[in-house]
């Protein structure tokens, strides 16, 4: 809804994000792809950091829209599973997530559970998924002050392209597929 406002904010076709799919992609290939959709071109520079700086200025207003008219839901049991992660020592909880930084933390917001993230890899990383993952993995890496094998990474994904990125990375992956992934689409 944010993308919606802040494509027809600039000139764009309402409700642009029907024109195309963006669960799994990073927030950057979604500015492009609404963009792209609306005026039939890539963004220049200029336009794009337009885009985003108005998707982050709408951003707050619909979260809270989301929170006041039941749209907002935590998965159940998640805040469980986070609980729990955050009490074992040798786990280090980080997002790996195709929402640029500043968008991830305004969505967790009203759910609590930034304060289980101190680090990720965000979709202002690259347009990559594998990529984002391989950021918060050097962040991770930054705070132990050592290195991590691929096989000590798990990614908690709700989407195939989860998938297929964790795999890319040589990363273990859980699929939760609570309204955003496709069961048909996961290999």
């Amino acid at each position: 809804r944010a993308l919606n406002r802040a494509v027809a904010g600039m000139g764009g076709k309402d409700n642009i994000c029907n024109f195309f799919e963006l669960q799994g992609s990073t927030d950057n290939a979604n500015f492009t792809s609404a963009f792209q959709a609306a005026f039939g071109r890539k963004p220049a520079k200029k336009e794009f950091l337009e885009l985003q700086k108005r998707y982050l200025k709408i951003l707050p207003e619909e979260v809270a829209k989301a929170v006041k008219e039941k749209r907002y839901i935590k998965i159940k049991g998640i805040e469980r599973f986070l609980g729990i992660l955050s009490k074992r020592e040798e786990v280090l909880t980080g997002l790996g997530t195709g929402n640029l930084k500043e968008s991830a933390y305004l969505k967790l917001g009203p759910s609590g559970f930034s304060r289980y993230f101190l680090f990720g890899g965000f979709g202002s990383d690259s347009f990559k998924r594998e990529k984002v993952l391989l950021k918060a993995v050097e962040r991770a890496e930054k705070i132990l002050g050592e290195k991590i094998k691929p096989e000590q990474v798990y990614v908690v994904g709700d989407t195939e392209k989860d998938i297929e990125a964790a795999k890319h990375c040589g990363y273990h992956i859980v699929i939760v597929l609570d309204g955003f992934g496709d069961l048909k689409k996961i290999k």
